[in-house]
């Protein structure tokens, strides 16, 4: 898969280098252009977030039920964005192991945007940014 034909709210698994250990990792790209954020799954909430209830809101959950990807339910973490990745890096990760998993449905996108509104942590800038895009990629449905 070329980096042209990914698409926002598409779901990658891509190998995560900041991970402790580094290891595979599944993304939900929020914003394609002028370069990649990207959002992460996580396979469950940490002690942090658990223990702090207004973080909550931020987080998203993703039933195993409703994604064939996922082999357990997930969290989708709408209070960090991660722009460590540009367009090379994962045009080279789809092509030596990375996957495109599927896309978000759009009532997948509504729970992001509503998460991402809801974060108390992430930059005012780059809220606007994944907003507009996602809400851009909803009206284009």
């Amino acid at each position: 898969m070329d980096y042209d034909e990914i698409e926002i709210g598409d779901i990658l698994l891509m190998h995560c280098g900041v991970c402790k250990p580094p290891k595979n990792k599944y993304f939900i790209v929020a914003v394609i252009e002028p370069e990649p954020v990207l959002l992460f799954v996580n396979s469950e909430l940490n002690n942090y977030v658990r223990n702090n209830s207004h973080l909550h809101p931020c987080h998203i959950s993703i039933k195993n039920t409703e994604e064939d990807f996922l082999s357990h339910d997930s969290w989708v973490n709408c209070c960090e964005a991660f722009h460590g990745f540009n367009i090379d890096d994962i045009e080279r990760d789809l092509k030596y192991g990375g996957k495109h998993c599927g896309s978000l449905t759009q009532i997948g996108i509504s729970h992001i945007i509503d998460g991402i509104t809801k974060s108390p942590v992430m930059k005012r800038k780059t809220k606007a940014r994944i907003v507009a895009s996602l809400s851009s990629a909803l009206n284009s449905c």
